[in-house]
């Protein structure tokens, strides 16, 4: 069932101050211990109680804990990978990347069960000592935090993993968006490149947070619409009917939209912001929606957003009308409270 004892050297063990501690041996096979117990009826009465769960747990669960808390945290992320079916291939990828680039290389060689709070903070303060960017860091969290927690909920991880933990914070910087005061909405690049085409079949894949098939409309203004039907006119489109074609592939993806955006476009006779990315443009396109009392829900299923609450979350501080209207509505009712 277990053993107690006392790490002292007194004389008298069972009459002295220092705290008792137990040995055991959990479900799954490995062996645990605890401390802190102030006299023997304690660490009895925490043995016992350890010896009820232990056999009140099915064979095929302490397997499964066996299993999984003996595997190396580099298996374990493979496993977790292969056993998603919902994520979005632009998700996968990127977790992929963080995790080849990040997690595996630090943590890969440990074993699942041996993941304390002390090791996640240990972690980010190597990140931190690296110089990893605040954005980044945020995003492997989040990411360890995933793997953590299931790796929890299997019992592979005893404690909970990432008990009073400091998280990184991030608070996103303002975007740089183009300064043309324009009243109609400007959707230049609503999609997210990289949820169109997957970054190694060059095929259209689903879109973000829909099922096959499904599609979401966005706003097209009339001056995009003239400018494209130009394109056609003048160039016209591929065998499949699509305006624009990849270097390589079928269909253009992001690394040629990005090769033209960062290699081709500067010293053109075109003007783009100082410190504005192609992400610039779905900015644009929020702001100008927001700014112009275009409703939030709308706003977030053109995004692509699961719920209002990203939207909110990543475009506030994108919204500065919202700030001055408010306060002269104030200023408004303040007068009239006057008056």
């Amino acid at each position: 069932m277990g053993t107690f004892d006392k790490a002292c050297s007194c004389k008298r063990p069972t009459q002295c101050q220092h705290p008792y501690f137990i040995r055991y041996r959990d479900a799954g096979g490995s062996q645990r211990e605890e401390s802190g117990f102030r006299t023997q009826d304690d660490a009895k009465d925490r043995l016992v109680a350890l010896y009820a769960q232990k056999s009140k747990t099915p064979a095929s669960k302490a397997e499964l804990i066996r299993h999984y808390g003996q595997m190396r945290f580099e298996n374990f992320v493979g496993d977790y990978m292969g056993r998603q079916r919902r994520l979005s291939y632009g998700t996968v990828y990127e977790y992929e990347h963080l995790a080849r680039n990040h997690l595996i290389p630090e943590l890969g060689s440990r074993r699942v069960e041996t993941f304390t709070p002390l090791v996640v903070e240990n972690f980010l303060t190597t990140m931190d000592r690296l110089g990893t960017p605040d954005p980044t860091q945020f995003k492997v969290y989040v990411l360890l935090k995933t793997l953590l927690l299931d790796a929890h909920r299997k019992g592979a991880i005893e404690a909970h993993p990432l008990e009073d933990v400091d998280a990184p914070q991030y608070e996103a910087e303002r975007a740089v968006v183009p300064t043309l005061n324009v009243n109609n909405i400007v959707a230049d690049d609503v999609y997210r490149v990289t949820e169109q085409v997957h970054y190694r079949t060059k095929k259209l894949e689903r879109l973000k947070h829909r099922k096959p098939g499904e599609f979401r409309e966005v706003p097209l203004p009339r001056s995009i619409r003239e400018s494209i039907d130009r394109f056609v006119e003048k160039h016209g489109t591929t065998e499949d009917g699509y305006v624009l074609q990849g270097t390589r592939g079928k269909h253009m993806n992001h690394g040629t939209i990005n090769a033209i955006w960062y290699r081709k476009l500067p010293g053109k006779n075109v003007h783009i912001p100082r410190g504005m990315t192609i992400y610039g443009n779905r900015h644009f396109f929020a702001s100008n929606c927001l700014a112009h009392n275009i409703p939030i829900t709308d706003v977030a299923d053109w995004m692509g957003h699961k719920s209002i609450e990203v939207t909110f979350r990543i475009y506030r501080h994108l919204m500065p009308a919202s700030i001055g209207r408010a306060a002269r509505l104030l200023d408004r009712g303040l007068h009239d409270l006057a008056a």
